[in-house]
């Protein structure tokens, strides 16, 4: 399925989600795509980091890096332009400790690299396996949350077109 999956034992078990958030999880698709900025709290730690310009496409490329948000515009074909030197992925803690040395990384809150490093990752590697891109739902959550109008109407135009499949 475009969200990622379809098992949603999987899924709850892999999440260690309570019933109560397994119920929501089965009934979102009855919820306007507006209501689902509560699914981004707590589903990562994330960080700002400045780095030079020339770096992004390197580390956009590292393996174990998983492009979400606006660095995974093109690869859902969502039309939206952006500053080309901003990127935003995911990654496992030990891969962002390798990129901050090998490029430099500086924490700074209005950095042009957006790092989220999920908590549980081993529980989800099963379903990130053989990705470059998180999942659309993923990016779609990223794009709610990026303070930026432009970017919030392009994640709820994808999330509209991901329950409209699903109905």
């Amino acid at each position: 399925s475009e969200i990622g999956t379809t098992d949603v034992e999987r899924v709850s078990k892999a999440f260690g989600l309570s019933p109560s958030e397994r119920g929501r999880l089965m009934n979102l698709h009855r919820r306007p795509s507006a209501d689902w900025t509560w699914l981004a709290r707590r589903r990562a730690h994330t960080n700002r980091y400045a780095v030079r310009a020339v770096y992004l496409a390197d580390i956009v490329g590292t393996s174990g890096v998983l492009t979400s948000g606006i660095s995974a515009l093109d690869h859902y074909n969502i039309n939206l332009t952006t500053r080309a030197s901003t990127a935003e992925v995911y990654a496992q803690a030990h891969v962002v400790e390798t990129l901050a040395r090998e490029f430099a990384l500086r924490a700074d809150a209005a950095g042009n690299l957006i790092v989220h490093v999920l908590s549980g990752i081993d529980a989800v590697t099963p379903f990130l396996e053989g990705r470059t891109t998180m999942p659309s739902a993923t990016v779609a959550i990223d794009l709610l949350e990026a303070g930026e109008s432009r970017a919030r109407r392009a994640g709820l135009e994808l999330l509209d077109h991901l329950l409209d499949r699903h109905r």
